[in-house]
């Protein structure tokens, strides 16, 4: 998930399981078996931090819901932390010179729920392997700073053994990068509730997904956009993600209304022709 159009150029509770044994005279008692950490969690808003975030989850697939209850956009970016390094350094480095030109290199963005308008849902499934990692919000307040600056990250792990009880909910439509700017999108069903996002391309691509608003035009949305000043204000913001090279990932969207246009774009490249949009139906 590139964020170089939020930076300058370009929660949680440790479960512990405590077991005892028998007294004196008294058969031990075998230790429980540990609990399994959840393949699927909800994450949402109060104030400036996150809630929801379990302390781990197991490695495979996994689903994140995210919902913003604020009037404000936010998103809930999963980042993979590289080994040595701490969700504790995001934010020094951002607001350093070296943040300047975008986020650490030791920080990939791998999934997550991208910019979701306030009073929205949205979710992501993905594949996450063992390691550390860190839910974020890059989107930027009235000033431009990001949420993150402000508390609002959350660290976690995944480990433990691979869940095999997650999976992918069925798409109602498919998105497909191909190379360079190419994208397309198929017919949406009303009543779509989860987009397949594929990428064909040698490269991780991020993918907006976002429903032009009652009154408004995709000719709007194409005039707002020429004008450089980010994502039209024309455009609901519905969550999106990055979707790895050669991979597919599922974003879980509210259910598709009959008439309403939904746009798919990746921000890098729409300038290229990288958007498509497609009236539920």
């Amino acid at each position: 998930m590139n964020r170089s159009a939020v930076l300058p150029v370009a929660a949680l509770a440790l479960a512990c399981a405590l077991t005892g044994c028998g007294g004196q005279g008294s058969a031990a008692t075998p230790p429980a078996a540990p609990s399994a950490a959840p393949a699927a969690f909800d994450v949402g808003v109060s104030g400036t931090s996150f809630t929801g975030v379990p302390s781990s989850i197991s490695p495979g697939t996994v689903t994140m819901t995210f919902d913003n209850p604020t009037s404000a956009t936010h998103m809930a970016a999963i980042g993979r932390l590289a080994e040595s390094h701490s969700a504790d350094e995001i934010v020094p480095f951002l607001t350093s010179t070296q943040g300047q030109q975008g986020l650490p290199p030791w920080l990939d963005l791998v999934g997550g729920v991208d910019d979701l308008d306030g009073g929205h849902r949205g979710s992501w499934t993905g594949d996450l392997a063992a390691g550390h990692y860190a839910l974020l919000s890059l989107s930027p307040d009235a000033q431009g700073v990001p949420d993150v600056a402000g508390g609002m990250l959350a660290p976690f792990d995944v480990k433990g053994a691979t869940s095999t009880s997650a999976k992918k909910p069925d798409a109602g439509a498919t998105v497909t990068h191909g190379t360079g700017a190419s994208l397309t999108m198929t017919a949406i069903p009303a009543g779509t509730t989860a987009l397949r996002l594929v990428d064909d391309d040698a490269t991780a691509h991020t993918v907006d997904i976002t429903a032009i608003r009652p009154g408004r035009t995709f000719d709007d949305v194409v005039q707002e956009a020429q004008q450089g000043n980010g994502v039209p204000p024309s455009l609901i913001r519905l969550g999106g993600t990055v979707v790895p090279a050669h991979g597919s990932v599922t974003a879980g969207i509210e259910a598709a209304q009959a008439g309403v246009t939904y746009v798919v774009f990746d921000i890098e490249h729409v300038g290229e022709g990288a958007i498509a949009h497609v009236t539920a139906g």
